[in-house]
């Protein structure tokens, strides 16, 4: 019997399905091993994230030294500028000394641009940064923040004389609709009236060269209302007295302290002394003081 040569070489060579097959295996079995290790990547990352920091022992160091280092910009009046003899002084100062003196120490003003903070603090030349910081998710990695100590968000005023009805609801198009609203050129205020304009109300938007003409304007009755920072607001109303009223924040921008990310338990300690500050009405107080009296600059 002859062998048939065509029906043993196609038994012997593989069909195109199998091969197909097999290479579907192979590719399979990749993508198994690529998703199996993603996922122990991923694990490992996630252990790490949530291991704890190990301290750098600053809370124990500032204690047996007597002295907190306290990072400022001082050209930052009403919280930080320098007086007629050279010392710093304004809100964030008395507020550092409030906080060191909770961790029963002293503050060492360091007067530094303000470009430089985030620098000193990490090459550990200062233990905290109190200088008009707002939070910035970009720099939680180095840097641990505290609880806000004060909102410099943009205000809503209105004037005194305008009717309570106006003034007693949530309702923006209520609030603003068909009036006049002052506000800085090229503020966040300004910002925030356009963009309350294009979504929720009809009105016109006055604009001034600074916060403090807005709320003249306001005053006056050149306007019906003004949105304007916090800071301004509290200033301009200490001066100008029974003239007009805060409706009601708009945005929210918390001042934070910072610290470095390696001094878990310095931070801990900092909100702790914030909240006796504001549960004792100190920080209400530093307020009062610094932000509804005129500041005297040298």
């Amino acid at each position: 019997m002859i062998p048939n040569r065509f029906t043993w070489r196609y038994s012997a060579t593989p069909s195109l399905k199998a091969l197909s097959h097999g290479k579907s295996l192979i590719r399979l079995r990749r993508r198994l091993i690529l998703l199996l290790l993603g996922a122990f990547t991923l694990a490992l990352l996630l252990l790490f994230a949530f291991l704890p920091t190990k301290d750098d022992g600053s809370l124990e160091r500032i204690r047996s030294s007597g002295l907190l280092r306290v990072g400022v910009d001082a050209s930052f009046p009403p919280f930080a500028w320098l007086d007629v003899n050279g010392i710093p002084t304004g809100y964030e100062i008395e507020l550092a000394e409030h906080v060191a003196a909770h961790m029963g120490v002293r503050a060492q003003i360091i007067n530094l641009a303000f470009d430089g903070l985030y620098a000193a603090l990490q090459a550990g030349r200062v233990d905290m940064i109190v200088s008009g910081l707002t939070y910035d998710e970009r720099r939680t990695r180095e840097v641990i923040y505290s609880e806000p100590y004060f909102d410099a968000g943009q205000l809503l005023i209105a004037s005194l004389k305008a009717q309570d009805n106006m003034l007693a609801t949530d309702d923006i198009n209520r609030l603003l609709g068909g009036r006049r609203v002052a506000v800085e050129w090229g503020s966040m205020g300004d910002m925030k009236a356009r963009q309350l304009q294009g979504d929720v109300a009809q009105y016109s938007i006055l604009t001034y060269p600074s916060a403090q003409e807005a709320l003249v304007a306001l005053a006056s009755g050149e306007a019906d209302v003004a949105i304007v920072d916090a800071v301004s607001a509290y200033q301009f109303m200490t001066a100008h007295p029974n003239k007009m009223r805060i409706v009601g924040p708009l945005t929210h921008e918390p001042y934070v302290i910072a610290t470095s990310a390696r001094s878990p338990r310095l931070a801990t300690a900092i909100n702790t002394a914030l909240e006796t500050l504001r549960r004792t009405g100190i920080l209400d107080h530093l307020r009062e003081r610094w932000l509804t009296t005129p500041t005297t600059l040298p």
